[in-house]
């Protein structure tokens, strides 16, 4: 059942994977932007065939220990529509960036914009996680997440290879987050929409204090 334009106007803007999400979730390719909608095919669970984080409920694989084990524990909180001010201030680099297929996020302004995005989700869940390279400067984990689209209720699941680069201090300078495991595109097109979409759209709408302040209370 198609949602009215206002009504998915929100997550369209708000959160990047919102925009997947919703376009595999029965929406008319129509209602998406054209340049989204190739990501409805390539990157949909239902597409893929690999496995992600297998026996992750229970095994998260390699072990990690002190400050790398809190750098993934604030990710996968982040992943979880938890975000925090304090998260970024312990785990990021300011001049840090975020990647994912629509999205090129570089420096606070425009990844805390990015996370805080997460919480137009009415819920977003861990199914699994397991840590598969831990390889300084990087670390890598597979996780399965369970997101659940706001006024629908609607639930999709979908497979990330999270690529993290830290620096000196185990501070994350870069992540990557890969869907169904994919390569993120490299062509000028794609990758001056993903710095759009980064820079003006997502930071305009999204309220970083508020979003902090919110889930604090929830606490």
């Amino acid at each position: 059942m198609l949602l009215s334009r206002t009504n998915l106007l929100v997550p369209l803007i708000l959160s990047p994977r919102s925009i997947l999400i919703t376009a595999s979730t029965g929406l008319h390719a129509a209602s998406v932007p054209a340049h989204h909608q190739h990501f409805k095919m390539s990157s949909s669970t239902s597409e893929s065939t690999k496995q992600f984080a297998v026996g992750g409920e229970t095994d998260h694989g390699i072990k990690l220990e002190g400050k790398k084990a809190q750098v993934v524990q604030d990710v996968l909180d982040l992943f979880s529509a938890k975000f925090s001010k304090e998260i970024l201030d312990r785990s990021w680099a300011k001049n840090a960036i975020f990647a994912d297929p629509i999205a090129y996020a570089e420096g606070y302004d425009q990844y805390s914009a990015q996370w805080a995005g997460m919480n137009i989700f009415k819920s977003s869940e861990t199914l699994a996680w397991k840590v598969t390279k831990n390889e300084p400067p990087i670390l890598q984990y597979e996780l399965r997440q369970r997101y659940v689209l706001p006024v629908t209720g609607q639930e999709k699941i979908m497979n990330s290879l999270v690529h993290i680069e830290l620096d000196r201090d185990d501070k994350i300078v870069k992540l990557e987050d890969r869907w169904d495991g994919k390569a993120l595109p490299q062509g000028r097109v794609a990758k001056a929409l993903r710095d759009f979409s980064a820079t003006y759209i997502v930071p305009t709408m999204v309220n970083v204090d508020k979003v902090d302040k919110e889930n604090k209370a929830k606490q």
